[in-house]
């Protein structure tokens, strides 16, 4: 489900799909967002509870409800911050956002490594900036159209200097990313898979409308990669987590009427609800990402990027989510 012909067959059928009918595409975005809660994008997310009792038993963590209790702050430090400067807030939220999805690409290449090595931290953050640069490089305007809904005005900066800017991260970021991807120890099939990846990634993001490129990302890429990997290191199979992330996932469901009020629009339409659901990440993801850094730190040993095996860590038999 997560090989790389698998990935490379989703972007070489999302990107002539977007050509073929960019107001489509765009429509399909926001049903793929909405898509995307009850099905691997939310409940890959809403995992995040049966981990923190992982990292409690590995004695990562000494309190679960404190653990907890941090966690929800973190959320409402997020929604008081992004209420109190929006537009700064979602800068903040896509530069964690490449940082994050190019996260879990450094797992699945396996780069990672136990003590968090600045390899994989800069090959995560070039990964995930080609995508968000991309995006904003081609259609600015499209790319904060979200924003400015929630944020209730317009973008701080004008389209052109924003597109500006995002040329000067897309450029660097790309160029290291290849040089990365070739100093990568890995067979020649590997890298090759990797390489058309880095390339369809870009193409979609420069080809395709800006929400429709994150949306395809994040529910048929990132999703299906995190969960894979949540599925492998925690012992079950892939249904099995994604089943046992639902009754999780009743808050965060509960959460998106709630985040759709705070929107500057009295309307409700797909636009708006995926809007919501955008606001709805704006606060769930720092503490998302945090938790993700903490278990790969305490839970995960050090895979090769030829070997996609788990391997707990600290003899903890990782295999049930409720026990």
């Amino acid at each position: 489900m997560t090989s790389p012909r698998t990935i490379q067959l989703i972007l070489l059928t999302a990107i002539p799909a977007a050509w073929l009918s960019p107001t489509l595409a765009q429509a399909t975005s926001y049903w793929l967002l909405i898509l995307s809660l009850p099905f691997l994008g939310m409940p890959h997310g809403a995992m995040d509870w049966p981990l923190l009792k992982q990292l409690k038993r590995c004695g990562a963590i000494r309190s679960l409800s404190q653990a907890t209790a941090t966690y929800t702050l973190a959320m409402a430090f997020c929604l008081a911050g992004l209420l109190a400067a929006p537009w700064l807030a979602a800068a903040l939220f896509l530069l964690l956002t490449a940082w994050h999805f190019g996260f879990e690409d450094a797992h699945h290449r396996g780069t990672q490594s136990a003590r968090l090595a600045i390899r994989m931290h800069s090959y995560a953050l070039a990964r995930g900036l080609v995508l968000i640069a991309s995006i904003c490089v081609a259609n600015p305007a499209q790319a904060t159209r979200p924003f400015a809904i929630i944020a209730g005005s317009q973008p701080p900066i004008s389209e052109a200097m924003l597109s500006l800017i995002a040329m000067v991260v897309l450029i660097p970021a790309a160029l290291s990313l290849m040089i990365m991807s070739f100093k990568q120890t890995m067979s020649r099939s590997a890298r090759k898979h990797e390489i058309t990846e880095h390339t369809l990634v870009l193409i979609l993001g420069l080809t395709a409308p800006p929400l429709y490129t994150i949306a395809v990302y994040f529910f048929a890429i990132h999703s299906l990669r995190h969960t894979k990997r949540l599925s492998e290191e925690l012992g079950i199979s892939f249904w099995q987590l994604h089943l046992a992330s639902l009754p999780w996932l009743i808050p965060a469901l509960l959460a998106i009427p709630a985040c759709h009020f705070l929107l500057h629009t009295t309307t409700i339409n797909p636009e708006t609800v995926a809007t919501a659901i955008i606001l709805s990440f704006m606060i769930a993801t720092p503490p998302h990402h945090a938790l993700d850094l903490m278990t790969t730190h305490n839970l995960f040993r050090t895979r090769p990027a030829e070997d996609p095996s788990p391997k707990p860590t600290n003899n903890v038999k990782l295999t049930t989510l409720n026990a």
